[in-house]
């Protein structure tokens, strides 16, 4: 299984993907989330279909370096996050470090949400992972 790889147990994963698929419920039905390394290996899914989740995860991390790199060079600074809209929906992508390590949240949503709306919610899920992953924490509790 790949999500094991990235941390020390089953029960941390499984209680990981608990506190993003209980954010994830303020989106509604059919938004999922992906955690992932900054290289793009796969950490800890929503999504039932873990190919998936890996794609997803290889492909944001791609996007989300050059997004990285673009607004470096045009604006001077890099951005740890970036959002996408179509008339499909909406995703947002966004840096995060866990104990030392960089990681990447992917989040995604139908058009049934606004813009702002995801961007928060991907904010307050990566508060809420970091939290419970940097807190060792096997308990999981409502964030």
């Amino acid at each position: 299984m790949l999500e094991k790889t990235m941390f020390e147990s089953d029960e941390l994963v499984d209680e990981v993907r608990a506190v993003m698929r209980q954010r994830l419920q303020r989106l509604g039905a059919g938004a999922y989330a992906c955690l992932s390394t900054a290289e793009g290996q796969l950490a800890v899914t929503t999504l039932d279909d873990q190919d998936k989740g890996a794609r997803y995860s290889a492909l944001s991390s791609a996007l989300l370096g050059l997004c990285e790199t673009f607004c470096k060079e045009a604006i001077g600074e890099s951005s740890g996050e970036a959002c996408f809209s179509s008339g499909k929906g909406h995703a947002v992508l966004m840096r995060i470090e866990l104990n030392g390590q960089l990681f990447q949240l992917c989040v995604v949503s139908s058009t049934g949400n606004n813009m702002a709306t995801v961007l928060r919610e991907t904010r307050d899920m990566g508060s809420s992972v970091k939290r419970h992953i940097e807190s060792g924490s096997t308990n999981t509790m409502p964030y």
